[in-house]
């Protein structure tokens, strides 16, 4: 899939599956790095990837914890953004370990599930690799709110 640059928008490809969810030119705070391409396996999981932005790193050359944080807190309100109503998430909480560094300049990539599902509320958990190693793992608790109600403030 080529990734189109600065659409602030979701974009489908229906002949790989693959939707791209890119923020550019949003004004939101999501707009600072590249655009995430996602794609269903299940209802319950869902595989994402990025290729990081240079200016995502650290002193040590290795991708800063906030970025990675940031990009695992947006894969993991992806359930929500892939419903046909699209309702949007806050988050309640968020653990994440980092069991190895990630470095600038390779894809990652991350399989995300969905735990549980109620009305309100769903629980997440997600693993992000570079080449095949574990990076980080990270679980959530998403509050569901209605687009209507997210875009008022």
């Amino acid at each position: 899939m080529t990734i189109p640059a600065d659409t602030g928008a979701m974009i489908a490809d229906e002949t790989t599956g693959w939707t791209l969810w890119d923020h550019g030119g949003s004004g939101e705070w999501p707009e600072q790095w590249p655009a995430v391409a996602w794609r269903p396996i299940t209802q319950e999981r869902i595989v994402c990837t990025l290729l990081p932005p240079a200016h995502a790193g650290n002193r040590l050359g290795y991708l800063h914890g906030g970025f990675l944080a940031s990009y695992a807190e947006t894969c993991l309100g992806l359930f929500s953004e892939a419903q046909p109503d699209g309702c949007g998430t806050v988050t309640v909480s968020l653990h994440l370990d980092y069991p190895a560094p990630a470095r600038v300049g390779l894809a990652l990539t991350g399989e995300a599930e969905l735990l549980r599902e109620t009305g309100r509320m769903q629980f997440v958990r997600l693993d992000l690799r570079q080449e095949g190693a574990l990076v980080l793992t990270a679980s959530g608790v998403l509050r569901k709110v209605p687009r209507a109600s997210a875009d008022k403030g």
